[in-house]
């Protein structure tokens, strides 16, 4: 009996045991609750390498996340990783430089030495800033700078497709060449790592036309430092003209969602955000709805470009380092995925906040010619967060103006002085205007160069006569209607080239009292034309005048040019 007591037991055990397993199992394998949502981490990796792709440790990185700065050194592998939710805006830089690095630099700028990007939940988001050792590295890492490097530029319409025949302007190093793209609408550039690649579409082929954003050109050109390491990329995007058949329109018609959100640092919707977009040209304005959500609804492939066009109150931009930043951005529709894109603003907060944006900021541009010799009184249109006011440089070739740290500054030469005209490039003006952000921490100045036009030298010929339109006549009058002052002084200041030449712009010789600058060759029949028929003035320079004719006459023509400077205006 005991024995039938013993089976049973054993066999009740074993099916509590099979119980609890199957228990256990099916709770591993229920999935949690649809209605608890886990929040998106993103991971975010920015790499320091030298221009040979060799990983730089210990660098100091500087990174804004949503508006919160924080300092971070990359590890022994040259990398730095940050965690962070789907959707921040992320803005990096480096912060100092380590010893026996400098910035790669193009006309005489730093460049990839910082970036920004938004987190991505669904991938990781990898970055790459280039520094280049310095002169003094042994030749064994200098000749590692050498290593080949490939870049390729893709041009494609909005629907993504390839364009063939694309003229490129290429910079590389300072060296200017033309390409155009294959019937992949792929150009391919060898060179070397760590040189600078500066890309442009020279030409849009036909049944083709620029993507253009508020007027201008968008899409069109870029730079890049070129990596031995690995393949650098980068797209143009043309858009096909009004008059392309309805069949390669086709594949524009595909629709595509886009959808913009605007939170608080805290990443609260903030409502009633007016948000300008522009869509293939097409300008619109939204407001976000209470969610903070505004949804657009397109053709896949269009390009969308889209920012805040004014705060609600309460709220205010994140800035770094004086300048907003995830207020806008561009995106190309995908009737494949949702695109959907965060801008970030701040609360405000009263005094704090607000104090910052009142500090007084000063702006100097300054107007020079090719010799970097001031140029004074020139025009100079400037418009500062939207107006317009016209200056005029000083006798310095300078224009100080004073704003608010933060403001947008654009300025240009409006009209140029008589005498001078732009400096150009491919038919185009160059240095004539330019655009910055003024900053209270420090001045901030820009130049810009005007060149004196090569007509207005005023030389004479060979027999002593100026060419110029102020010429003297055998006479030794002057045919120029500008009268001569009292005390003889030359007031034009262009001089002839001739031997006979006044050294001083402001002076005439000592043959007559010239308004012209142009100084005649002096010819022996001129000297003795001279001593029959002087100049009868009255005035002290007349005399003088007279004195260093008859002392020419004795060999001592060099007395008269010595005169008092009271004779000298």
């Amino acid at each position: 009996m005991s024995k039938k007591k013993f089976i049973l037991a054993s066999l009740t055990s074993v099916t509590l045991l099979g119980a609890a397993s199957t228990a256990v199992a099916a709770d591993e394998s229920t999935p949690p609750a649809s209605g608890v949502e886990e929040t998106s981490v993103a991971q975010v990796r920015i790499k320091v390498v030298d221009e040979a792709g060799q990983p730089v440790p210990n660098v100091a990185i500087d990174t804004l996340v949503n508006g919160k700065a924080a300092e971070y050194t990359t590890t022994d592998q040259g990398a730095l990783e940050i965690t962070t939710n789907g959707g921040d805006a992320v803005r990096y830089r480096i912060a100092k430089r380590p010893e026996g690095y400098e910035y790669v630099t193009y006309n005489g700028n730093p460049v990839s030495n910082e970036g920004e990007l938004t987190a991505n939940a669904a991938n990781l988001q990898e970055r790459t800033l280039v520094l280049k050792k310095t002169n003094n590295q042994d030749q064994d890492t200098q000749s590692t700078q050498k290593e080949v490097a490939q870049v390729r530029i893709k041009v494609v319409d909005e629907a993504g497709q390839p364009v063939p025949n694309v003229a490129i302007d290429t910079l590389v190093n300072g060296k200017a060449a033309e390409y155009t793209t294959t019937d992949q609408g792929v150009l391919e550039i060898t060179t070397n790592g760590g040189d600078a690649v500066r890309y442009r579409i020279a030409k849009s082929p036909e049944g083709y036309e620029y993507v253009t954003y508020n007027g201008k050109l968008v899409s069109n050109e870029g730079a890049l430092i070129a990596n031995s390491a690995s393949l650098q990329e980068r797209t143009l995007i043309l858009k096909k003209a009004d008059n392309q058949t309805q069949e390669s329109q086709s594949p524009k018609k595909e629709v595509a969602q886009v959808r913009i959100k605007v939170v608080d640092e805290a990443g609260q919707p903030v409502p009633n955000v007016a948000i300008d977009t522009l869509v293939n040209g097409k300008a619109a304005e939204y407001t976000t709805t209470d969610q903070g959500v505004l949804e657009i609804t397109t053709i896949g492939g269009d390009a969308v470009r889209y920012r805040i066009a004014k705060r609600p109150e309460g709220y205010e931009y994140v800035t770094y380092e004086g300048k907003p930043v995830s207020n806008e951005g561009a995106l190309i529709a995908n009737s494949a995925s949702l695109q959907e894109r965060t801008l970030i603003l701040k609360k405000t907060d009263n005094q704090d906040t607000q104090s910052p944006k009142k500090e007084v900021a000063q702006v100097r541009i300054k107007v020079v010619d090719e010799a970097g010799q001031p140029v004074p009184n020139v025009a100079i249109d400037v418009l500062v967060n939207g107006k317009a006011t016209e200056y005029t440089t000083t006798d310095q070739g300078v224009l100080e103006i004073t704003t608010i740290g933060g403001d947008a500054v654009r300025y240009r030469i409006a009209k140029r002085p008589e005498g001078y005209e732009y400096v150009t490039y491919e038919g185009k003006p160059v240095s004539n205007e330019g655009a910055l952000i003024a900053n209270s921490a420090s001045l901030q100045e820009r130049t810009l160069i005007l060149k004196k036009k090569t007509d207005s030298q005023g030389q004479n010929d060979n027999s002593g006569q100026n060419t110029n339109s102020n010429q003297n006549d055998n006479s030794g009058q002057n045919t120029n209607p500008s009268q001569n002052d009292n005390s003889g002084q030359n007031t034009n200041p262009i001089q002839n080239d001739n031997s006979g030449q006044n050294t001083n712009s402001n002076q005439n010789n000592n043959q007559k009292p010239d308004t012209n600058s142009s100084a005649t060759k002096v010819t022996p029949a001129a000297k003795d034309n001279n001593k029959k028929a002087l100049p009868n003035t009255g005035d002290s320079s007349s005399i003088l005048t007279v004195v260093g004719t008859l002392l020419s006459g004795l060999g001592l023509a060099g007395v008269a040019k010595h005169r008092p400077k009271h004779f000298r205006k």
